[in-house]
């Protein structure tokens, strides 16, 4: 089998190693034939590194590395042509003029390489205009590469001053490229966030965007269509190797890596990071998630007292997207662009988008960051918490549950600033059982009202409601003279009712009890006393 590209950046590299590579010339050659001034943003780790150095080596004139690949096969002419390639990743430490010299050292590098005399000044600015100029006297129309734009800006979200400072910066040295249109063949731009034209960009009003172009949906990551006919030995020794009919490890797979949409057409796309990771470990985790989320995203949302309650119904106008701005923040937006939310629905007739979670590695591992950014705890200390809790509902075992889930809401009660008392309650539950995996759901409407909190696992179904005022018996009696048991009679689960008193005072849970329900009976069967209630 041909190796796995996993942490290989460079197409050159990755070809030589013999390792696999999910073709996307077509796209590149589309984009080289039908114009010339490109921005794309994508997740972190989505290929966008890889997509600017093949890019390179096209104009580079490296034919023989495309060898079998479709672009090989094209009329494209393969020309030779001068490349500029930076890597903003470089500079984002620094701040303001103090990227001056990073800058430089990466253009004289450039200037060394192609033997132009290099005119060195202490303008990143202009020797960036004059390494253009004097290449393109020499060699022809320039093309320029820029990885990670807007790192140096993102890398100082939350210190307004200094992200500014390097966005007025970045502005006017990304403005060189429009002042020299004449001597450029193409620019190509990535990041993770867009923003706004007027913010960044005002000297590049040609930059085609397509970030949200159905004709790039699946340009990075995997299709499914790839994914089994690339990867297909890799997931034949992942399913003889765990004894997984393959049929039902595909399922697996497309569950917590697939769901990705990046345009209004239902292309979606896996994580290609995590699916790498996946075939070397043969093990279903968070990869992507593990190699850092954004600390300025975390404490963002906890800033906007983020509620993932109404995060899932959220629509947004397509506007949004392109209004990005350092000092004026939208989060719903910034989720989307960060890879944490994914289009789920389009809505042509007002052109708005619905937003939710692209698949289960997000799910879990995005919940279990909001659990730990309000309680202050440690990741492991989290799915520490998240495995007792699991474990006890498996087993029934509500005194445990209820125990640990005390402890856990002790530790971020005050932290969550939720106005409605219920719905502060219904926080916690969501945001806790999603972390660990678990299906649930609140404010569930039935035919005789709306029930609390649904947990939905693969043998038992929780009903509970919740009285802020009130008794845990009179919120059990609740459940069943409205019968929210009733939707799910036929599933062929064992229910459990669950009543729950609040203590206000201790902004905690108070009292609870519960009750079997007798499915194929119909007739209820009261727990044991140790398991129908506790102080």
């Amino acid at each position: 089998m041909k190796m796995l590209p996993i942490g290989i950046q460079s197409f050159e590299k990755l070809i030589e190693m013999n390792c696999i590579y999910v073709d996307k010339t077509k796209f590149l050659y589309n984009l080289i034939k039908s114009g010339t001034t490109y921005f794309l943003s994508r997740p972190r780790r989505f290929g966008k590194s890889l997509t600017i150095s093949t890019l390179e080596a096209i104009f580079l004139n490296k034919r023989e590395l495309f060898k079998g690949l479709w672009i090989d096969q094209s009329d494209y002419d393969w020309k030779l042509h001068p490349v500029i390639r930076l890597d903003m990743s470089l500079i984002s430490n620094f701040i303001g003029d103090d990227i001056n010299p990073i800058l430089i050292n990466q253009l004289e590098r450039i200037a060394k390489f192609y033997q132009i005399e290099f005119k060195k000044e202490t303008n990143a600015q202009i020797c960036f205009d004059n390494l253009i100029f004097d290449l393109y006297s020499k060699l022809g129309r320039v093309v320029i590469l820029i990885d990670e734009y807007d790192k140096p800006i993102l890398d100082h979200i939350s210190n307004r001053v200094n992200a500014e400072t390097n966005r007025e910066f970045l502005k006017n040295f990304y403005g060189v490229m429009k002042a020299l249109d004449a001597n450029i063949r193409f620019i190509f731009l990535t990041g993770v966030t867009k923003f706004s034209k007027v913010s960044v960009f005002s000297g590049l009003n040609n930059l085609t965007d397509i970030t949200m172009s159905s004709n790039q949906a699946g340009m990075l990551g995997y299709t499914e269509e790839e994914l089994l006919h690339y990867f297909h030995q890799y997931i034949e020794e992942f399913s003889k190797d765990k004894e997984i009919p393959l049929e039902v490890l595909v399922s697996e797979i497309r569950t917590w890596y697939n769901g990705f949409r990046f345009s209004e057409d239902e292309v979606k796309v896996y994580n290609p990071f995590s699916t790498l990771l996946l075939f070397k470990e043969k093990r279903f985790r968070n990869y992507w998630f593990e190699t850092g989320t954004p600390k300025f995203l975390m404490e963002l949302i906890k800033e906007r007292e983020f509620n993932l309650l109404d995060a899932e119904d959220k629509t947004v106008e397509e506007y949004s997207f392109s209004s990005f701005e350092v000092s004026d923040i939208s989060i719903y937006p910034l989720l989307y662009q960060t890879g944490y939310f994914t289009i789920k629905e389009y809505y042509p007739e007002d052109r708005r988008y619905r937003l939710g979670y692209p698949n289960k590695e997000i799910e879990i591992a995005f919940n279990k960051h909001i659990i730990a950014i309000y309680s202050q705890k440690s990741i492991d200390d989290v799915d520490s918490d998240a495995g007792k809790i699991h474990s006890a509902l498996r087993e029934r075992d509500l005194v445990r549950f209820f125990e640990v889930l005390r402890v856990l809401l002790a530790s971020i009660s005050y932290q969550i600033k939720i106005k409605d008392e219920e719905k502060h309650y219904q926080f916690f539950f969501y945001t806790v059982l999603r972390c660990i995996g678990v299906n649930v759901q609140v404010e569930v409407t039935t035919n005789k009202g709306r029930i609390d909190v649904v947990i939905n696992m693969s043998a038992i179904i929780y009903i509970l409601e919740l009285k802020l005022t009130g008794t845990a018996q009179q919120a059990l009696k609740q459940i069943k003279e409205k019968g929210y048991y009733e939707k799910y009679l036929l599933e062929g689960k064992q229910i459990v009712l669950v009543g729950v008193s609040i203590d206000k005072k201790k902004r905690n849970f108070g009292k609870w009890t519960s009750e079997i329900l007798n499915t194929k009976r119909m007739t209820k069967t009261k727990t044991s006393k140790s398991k129908k209630s506790e102080d």
